[in-house]
């Protein structure tokens, strides 16, 4: 079922979690911060614009662009307003 975690302004909406991958929308107004939960995110960006910070880093993000976090990437914080798809592996 869909679950939506409210974050102040922002949300993190889960479409799919199964023991083979995870789906999720982050809609962020500002800022919002993430903990690493798999070996890896897959991630595009839906709507509007802002940046990715990892490691005092920042990568500017437009509609359309998509990225990958990495296993050795263990936190990050999305900035600005947009939303963004973003699927991980599951636990199996």
């Amino acid at each position: 079922s869909i679950a939506e975690v409210r974050h102040g302004q922002s949300a993190v909406i889960t479409y799919l979690q199964t023991a083979f991958f995870n789906v999720y929308e982050w809609q962020v107004k500002g800022s919002l911060k993430f903990s690493k939960h798999a070996p890896y995110t897959l991630a595009t960006v839906i709507e509007g614009y802002g940046k990715l910070v990892v490691d005092g880093e920042e990568y500017e993000l437009a509609l359309g662009a998509s990225f990958i976090l990495p296993d050795q990437i263990t936190s990050w914080e999305v900035q600005g307003d947009l939303k963004i798809i973003a699927s991980e592996p599951g636990s199996k």
